[in-house]
Order: C-alpha cells, then sequence, then structure tokens
C-alpha cells in the first residue's frame, strides 16, 4: 500500500516509526518536544533472490546528530516471478544521538531478530543505490580531480566496531603511516577504546586495540580523542588519550620503542596534567615537546622527556572568547601560533613569540567554525595547511553540519587561500588529522559518518589556490 511500518513506539504525542515507505526507501521518524525529524535511507530496498544491506546516515545540527539506520537481511525475494515479499531472518538495528537542546545528546538504539514483510507493488522496489559488495558507499569520488588530490580509502572495511571517531596520524621511521582513533558501541560507551592500524604505502593492516581509557579507580571507562606522535632518530612513538568522564578527563600515556607495534603499559599522567588531546604535539628546537589540551581557556603542557616528568604548562588568557582542541604551527624564530574549534561560528587563533611559554589573547580568524575539530600541518616548505569543516554555526544551534570538509593554505597564518574539497556530501566528515611524511606528500585520516576512518593523500605543491573572500569558499 502506501507504507509499511516495520515498528513503531509511542508514548502519548511522543514516540517513533520505522516504516518502508511506496517509493521504497527505508524512514526512520522521530517525535519530539522540538518537532518531527525523519531519517531516510540513501538507498532503497533491492529486489532479487539475494539479501540486501539498507542504511542511512543523517547529520544535522538542530535534531538528529550522527543517526545511523542499518537494515540488514530485512527483504528476500519468494520467488523469480513477482510474488510476495517474505519470511526474514536477518537483524534491524537503529541507532545514533538525538541531540536535545543545550545538551551533548540522548543515545536510542533498537534491535529485531526477524521481520516479515510484504508488499503488493513490487517494482517500486527494484533499484538500489548499495552494492551488498560494499554497503560503505565511497563518497568524495566526484572530488578527486582536483589539482594535489592523488588517492582515497577507507582504513578498514568491514567495520571493526558499530562507531568511530577521532582520528590520529604519525610516520614511524621506516616510513609507514600509524593511525589511530577511538571505536565501540558508541561515543561514552564503557567498551570504546583506542584501535591502530598500519598503512605500509599500499594498504591498511587489519586494526586492533591497544589502549583503553579508566576511572580514578583503574576500573574501565569509556576512551577519548588518542593522539600519535613519533620522535625523529629513531626515538619514541607516544599514544596520548583519554578516559573518565566527560566533566572529568583523565590523561594517559603509553609509549612504544617500535613504531607502535608494541605499547607499554598505560601510565596515568599527574594532576591536571593531559598531554595532547586532540592534535598532535609540536617538538621545539630546545627539545620540548609541546602539546596542546584545553581547560576553559587554551592549555599546552611540555616535557623533555618523552613524557616522563612535565614543566609547567601555559595557557592563554582568560577573554570573550573561549576555545578547545588547539592544533600548533611554527614559524621562524621560536614563533608560533595555535587555531582552535569554538563556539562563536569562527576558527580562533592565538600566537606565541617565545616558543610557547605566554600566549596571546584569543582572537576570530575569517575561517568558519561549526564547533568542531579542526587539525594543521606546517609544511616543509613554510607554508601553512589547515583541514576543517568550511561551515559556521546557524542561529540558536550547538554546532553546524559537520559537511563540507576542506583544505585551506596560507603564508602567515592570517590570509588563507582554498586548496581542496575532500567531502560536500551530506553526512559527517569531521575531526581530520594531518600529517606531512618525509616524501612531502600530506596524509590525511578522518571520521566518515561515524562508520569508518578513512584516508587521503594528497600532493601540496600540485595545489591551484583561490583566495576566500568574506570567508566564503570559491565556486570550483
Amino acid at each position: 500500500g502506501q507504507q509499511m511500518q516495520v515498528l513503531s513506539k509511542v508514548e502519548g504525542e511522543f514516540g517513533y516509526q520505522l516504516y518502508i515507505g511506496q517509493d521504497g526507501f527505508v524512514n526512520f521518524r522521530i517525535k519530539t518536544n522540538t518537532g518531527i525529524l525523519v531519517i531516510k535511507s540513501k538507498n532503497k530496498i533491492f529486489v532479487d533472490e539475494n539479501w540486501h544491506h539498507i542504511e542511512a546516515v543523517w547529520d544535522s545540527s538542530a535534531g538528529i546528530y550522527n543517526s545511523h539506520l542499518a537494515v540488514d537481511r530485512v527483504v528476500a525475494w519468494s520467488a523469480p516471478e513477482l510474488g510476495v515479499l517474505t519470511d526474514t531472518q536477518g537483524p534491524l538495528s537503529i541507532g545514533g544521538i538525538y541531540r536535545a537542546e543545550n545538551n551533548i545528546g540522548q543515545r536510542f538504539c533498537g534491535h529485531i531478530d526477524n521481520v516479515r514483510i510484504s508488499v503488493d507493488r513490487p517494482e517500486l522496489l527494484s533499484v538500489s543505490g548499495l552494492p551488498l559488495s560494499d554497503p560503505a558507499v565511497m563518497t568524495g569520488t566526484h572530488l578527486t580531480n582536483q589539482p594535489g588530490f592523488l588517492n582515497m580509502r577507507f582504513v578498514y572495511d568491514p567495520p571493526v566496531t558499530p562507531e568511530c571517531h577521532a582520528g590520529t596520524l604519525a610516520q614511524r621511521s621506516d616510513g609507514a603511516i600509524v593511525a589511530a582513533w577511538f571505536g565501540g558501541t558508541h561515543e561514552g560507551h564503557i567498551d570504546v577504546g583506542i584501535w591502530q592500524s598500519v598503512f605500509d604505502g599500499t594498504n591498511w593492516a587489519i586494526p586492533h586495540e591497544v589502549g583503553h581509557g579508566t576511572y580514578s579507580n583503574g576500573t574501565p571507562s569509556a576512551t577519548f580523542n588518542p593522539v600519535l606522535f613519533q620522535y625523529p632518530a629513531n626515538g619514541p612513538m607516544l599514544l596520548f588519550y583519554m578516559g573518565g568522564t566527560l566533566d572529568k578527563l583523565l590523561g594517559t600515556l603509553q609509549t612504544s620503542q617500535d613504531g607502535g607495534q608494541a605499547w607499554s603499559a598505560p601510565v596515568r599522567l599527574p594532576g591536571t596534567i593531559r598531554g595532547a588531546t586532540k592534535n598532535k604535539p609540536v617538538l621545539l628546537a630546545d627539545g620540548t615537546l609541546l602539546c596542546p589540551d584545553n581547560s576553559g581557556r587554551l592549555k599546552f603542557d611540555r616535557t623533555r622527556d618523552y613524557g616522563q616528568t612535565w614543566l609547567a604548562s601555559a595557557y592563554t588568557p582568560y577573554g570573550a572568547i573561549s576555545a578547545i582542541q588547539p592544533t600548533i604551527l611554527t614559524y621562524p624564530g621560536g614563533r608560533l601560533q595555535a587555531l582552535a574549534r569554538s563556539q562563536t561560528g569562527a576558527v580562533i587563533t592565538t600566537r606565541s613569540s617565545d616558543n610557547g611559554l605566554t600566549w596571546s589573547a584569543l582572537e576570530s580568524t575569517s575561517l568558519p567554525n561549526n564547533n568542531s575539530g579542526i587539525d594543521a600541518a606546517t609544511l616543509a616548505d613554510g607554508r601553512q595547511l589547515l583541514v576543517y569543516n568550511h561551515q559556521g554555526i546557524p542561529a540558536g544551534s550547538w554546532g553546524g553540519p559537520r559537511t563540507p570538509l576542506n583544505i585551506a593554505v596560507s603564508e602567515d597564518g592570517i590570509s588563507w587561500q582554498a586548496a581542496l574539497v575532500l567531502e560536500d556530501e551530506p553526512g559527517e566528515y569531521s575531526y581530520p588529522a594531518v600529517i606531512q611524511s618525509a616524501d612531502g606528500l600530506v596524509h590525511i585520516l578522518y571520521t566518515w559518518n561515524r562508520l569508518r576512518m578513512k584516508h587521503v593523500v594528497i600532493d601540496p605543491a600540485a595545489f591551484e589556490l583561490r583566495p576566500i573572500t568574506s570567508g566564503v569558499w570559491p565556486v570550483q
């Protein structure tokens, strides 16, 4: 008929409903006190003799955030001729975050072990945009012809955990690229740990878990925001991450003497020290490792002995602007710049002229920010490269959409030019990590719809830069 309801739940005037519309798309409708929100699958149910996968990922700053609707093996064709879709045995699962006003969000999830569906207009269910062999359709393929764009790939497929987020990169002495991220049932779940994979230049290795956060009493907790750093000259590799609760995140450090093949036991960092908490540290000329952190204002933790002991932290002054998750850029003569995420709708900046001992008051840049993570790197040629969502924050919203994902380049950290667009389709493409490898290429790792980590390689020498005027990204 008009639509086929699969499940529903109503409490008073609020509730949710999962149904298949007459157009063949799967819909998940939620009614709350802020309105009615609908997630619609990216593809139709496939009609043939095989089982298939249907999924939807939808991202918005006002309402559903990072919702994932997955329907596996739900519809089977009972006979080659037109007939009734009948008995199914695969699971149906729904999950994501509903972000209510003024809070971080409420998880929702559901699971059905067996679903029976029939339809009287099977011709409407004959097209699918999602091949069975690859349930994650690669986005951004139409952008690969941009000057400087070399290749892109998922770090793993199929997923090793239901969700993933917050990647980090480092290059070890043999040239291999090491990636880490947190993964588990969902962000904040106690099963979330730190996962790692290694890229040999051709393929990514099968990911495995290498660390897990704990509460102050040592019991397992959710894990957040890993950061890798490789010391030069065969020095150790460091892995920072956080455990505990969102209102009291505790820093943890593990070290490796062989580029992440084996890790030491985790060590809880002392006091308020958390090391690097989203973006990579910078090694200064005097041997100080400057680690970007945040604590109401921007904070920079410092160590000179691989994290065994810590010097006094440096802070930005208190002011009207607040920001989090800084990324550090370097300039000649001990000058530094940090760029950071904020709720102001703009990327925030601060500068230091004394190797990070003191920092200027926070100021807005000309670039927009959607209250999502950014990362930057100082290139070997002295230019500054920033990966971020070129997106502001709609009025009254907690944050803006986490698409598109962009690369901008600057000579001075003030005037920025457009270089590349990595993603521009609906979805979440967020929390980038960026490094320049020894061969001059730039590697970027980012969250792809919280389902996979995606890796892009670019050649900054081949960019064709265009001006960003008044904060507007130029039309390609």
